[in-house]
């Protein structure tokens, strides 16, 4: 990855003194830069693309280098980004939050559901009209996987309480995203994912089409999923929420029209 390339967000880099205080577990590249080149290297670009759309799910999601998300949320991993960028403490203490890596967070609910996300992600994807570049299915899988990596900093009593938050703990909740992009950007995440993991709550038709494509997959994916607060919605309840969110201009009818066109359900 070119470091550089993180300047374009106007932040400071610390990418060197990452690479500097690194342990030797840790990659000095990241894999996941063109996971598709480093899995199926046999395979040249033009014929990847014509792939893409006959691959299964299962299959792109087993391909995808298991590094990822275990570098990502290594309690010893973190604690180095914590000591070089600032900004993560920065952001907790604005909220009220000591800086601790709730790594249970991860491995218990976030893990499976950044699988969802990916899978939910790729299956849009492959039913839009538009046909995605390998580049773009690298990029949305990185940041499919990684999306909701900021919440290795939230309270577990927070995101495992049965009630509604409360207005301060929803406010501690949408930290998550600043922060994900505050690891992410200190490493070498691959600097095209940034965005996609700093404004995936954003939700406007004017983002992008692949940060609307995320916010539609993780919105699906929580929505399928159980957790302690809420039961798991059927696939026609799921699709009316997101119809009605598209009615109400947080993303494009057209992503949610491939979300029903992959699972073969009409409202």
């Amino acid at each position: 990855m070119n470091i550089t390339s993180l300047t374009t967000f106007n932040v400071p880099v610390f990418a060197g003194d990452f690479r500097r205080k690194k342990n030797n577990y840790l990659l000095n590249k990241a894999p996941e830069a063109d996971f598709f080149a480093h899995s199926l290297p046999h395979l040249d670009p033009a014929y990847h693309n014509n792939l893409i759309y006959a691959i299964d799910d299962e299959f792109l999601a087993s391909i995808f280098p298991s590094e990822l998300v275990k570098k990502y949320t290594n309690p010893n991993f973190l604690k180095i980004v914590d000591d070089v960028n600032p900004n993560i403490s920065t952001e907790l203490s604005q909220v009220g939050v000591p800086l601790k890596i709730y790594g249970e967070n991860i491995t218990s609910e976030i893990r499976p559901h950044f699988l969802s996300t990916f899978k939910t992600a790729f299956a849009i994807m492959k039913n839009m009209q538009y046909r995605f570049s390998i580049e773009e299915y690298s990029i949305m899988g990185q940041a499919a996987l990684l999306h909701d990596i900021g919440k290795v900093y939230i309270p577990d009593y927070i995101l495992n309480k049965k009630g509604k938050l409360d207005t301060q703990e929803r406010k501690i909740v949408d930290t998550h995203a600043e922060l994900g992009y505050e690891i992410l950007r200190t490493t070498y995440a691959n600097a095209d994912i940034l965005p996609l993991v700093k404004g995936h709550h954003t939700y406007s038709t004017a983002n992008p089409i692949l940060l609307q494509i995320l916010e539609v997959s993780d919105i699906w994916s929580a929505l399928k999923e159980k957790r302690p607060y809420k039961r798991i919605f059927s696939d026609s309840e799921s699709l009316k929420i997101l119809y009605e969110r598209a009615n109400n201009g947080d993303f494009d009818k057209s992503v949610v029209d491939s979300l029903a066109r992959a699972i073969k359900i009409k409202l």
